[in-house]
């Protein structure tokens, strides 16, 4: 593997990470409203 496709691979863990806290966020703000 390559050290670009390694970066890339990094990048893109990060954006789901970011994606899905961000769901997860909404969920729990959606709960706490009700």
């Amino acid at each position: 593997m390559t050290n670009a496709m390694l970066q890339q691979r990094i990048v893109f863990a990060g954006d789901l990470h970011i994606t899905f806290n961000g769901l997860l966020k909404d969920k729990y703000n959606v709960v706490g409203k009700e």
